[in-house]
């Protein structure tokens, strides 16, 4: 009888040819990759991870340590290799199928109910058959925390709010204030990464469910995707079908945001189920 496990890759572009496998709950093993815009290191952690054979020889079931409340933990380090204005930096979800017939009634409405209330900087089409669904959010505003520093130190889990180094005084000190902060997107506008630094990013949620074997994608607007129902539906029919994509792209200041053919990866995470 086959089981259903996660499977969790990494790249610096879509469709890759050899996507590499990320270690989870392993701070030991961090993913190093070197993308035309950027050099980026990975970190996953998982609560309850049920990792597919890829992952039997440097991934383990749970936290190194119990020091995390969320489900799902992600560490990122970039150096960019060109300027990125903070406006043009984006995260969030995409997916390389239409999922549109298993979103819950009422979706359109959660999302713009959100845009308004929480993140105006989100913006998405979970109906976008012709670009792909995607939704992606400032990532300034989206990430729970971020480092700025100028030497690639040894890479940790641990980090504290710091963005000094933006050189901008009216930049709020905690994490919470810093996302209100860049949810205008003038003060968004106003802020580069620059190439002599190293951004770390911090995301972390609930809104991913492994439990009882579940895959579930919880999104803004407070509804959720089981992925797990729409693999035994449609794998065979599908392809890509059972996976989404974390996508952390640059989009051109002159280029509207439009899903997946706008902008470029600086690195793409695919949690993708798998029959075993």
């Amino acid at each position: 009888m086959s089981k259903t496990r996660l499977k969790i890759s990494a790249a610096t572009e879509y469709n890759p040819k050899n996507p590499c496998i990320v270690p989870v709950n392993n701070p030991k093993d961090i993913i190093s990759l070197d993308g035309p815009l950027a050099h980026v290191k990975l970190a996953v952690y998982i609560k309850n991870f049920q990792g597919s054979t890829h992952h039997e020889s440097h991934s383990f079931a749970n936290y190194p340590d119990n020091t995390d409340k969320h489900n799902l933990k992600m560490v990122i380090q970039i150096k960019p290799k060109v300027s990125i204005r903070a406006d043009r930096l984006l995260f969030g979800n995409d997916f390389s199928y239409p999922v549109r017939e298993f979103l819950p009634y009422g979706t359109s409405t959660a999302l713009r109910v959100f845009k308004y209330l929480v993140d105006p900087s989100v913006d998405g089409d979970l109906y976008d058959d012709e670009n792909g669904p995607w939704l992606y959010g400032r990532a300034m505003s989206s990430f729970n925390k971020v480092k700025i520093i100028e030497n690639d130190d040894e890479f940790s889990t641990n980090i504290d709010e710091h963005t000094g180094l933006l050189n901008n005084n009216e930049i709020p000190t905690n994490p919470r204030d810093r996302q209100q902060y860049f949810t205008n997107i003038d003060n968004l506008k106003a802020t580069k990464l620059s190439p002599n630094n190293y951004y770390v990013f911090v995301f972390e949620t609930d809104m991913l469910s492994l439990d009882n074997n579940d895959f579930k994608i919880m999104l803004p607007g407070g509804f959720g995707i089981d992925l797990k129902y729409y693999l035994d539906k449609k794998i065979d029919k599908v392809e890509g079908a059972g996976s989404v994509r974390w996508v952390l792209k640059a989009v051109h200041p002159d280029e509207e945001i439009k899903g997946v053919r706008s902008g470029d990866p600086l690195l793409i995470i695919t949690f993708e189920l798998v029959k075993e």
